[in-house]
């Protein structure tokens, strides 16, 4: 993660194979917040276990061109994309 601070978004990141695997990340000013299982969300993101990790661990393609492709799927507010880009930075 950056110095970049969060606005309290929230992300729900879903394992496509296997919809019970989820977690809602919410990025607020002063934490971070990762919980395990379904919940409210600003933008969730849809994909395979293994472009989800490289996802949160700044490896791989940038989400927008992710969703672009069709390897992730975006619902909700895909503007968060670039948000999350910036948070979690490719190195």
């Amino acid at each position: 993660m950056t110095p970049q601070r969060g606005r309290g978004e929230r992300y729900e990141l879903v394992v496509a194979d296997d919809p019970e695997v989820c977690w809602v990340v919410t990025i607020a000013p002063d934490k971070l917040d990762a919980r395990r299982g379904h919940g409210r969300a600003d933008l969730t993101i849809t994909g395979s276990a293994a472009d989800l990790a490289l996802l949160v661990y700044g490896r791989g393609a940038e989400l927008s061109a992710l969703g672009q492709s069709g390897a992730v799927r975006l619902e909700g507010d895909v503007a968060l994309a670039e948000r999350f880009a910036q948070i979690f930075p490719r190195p």
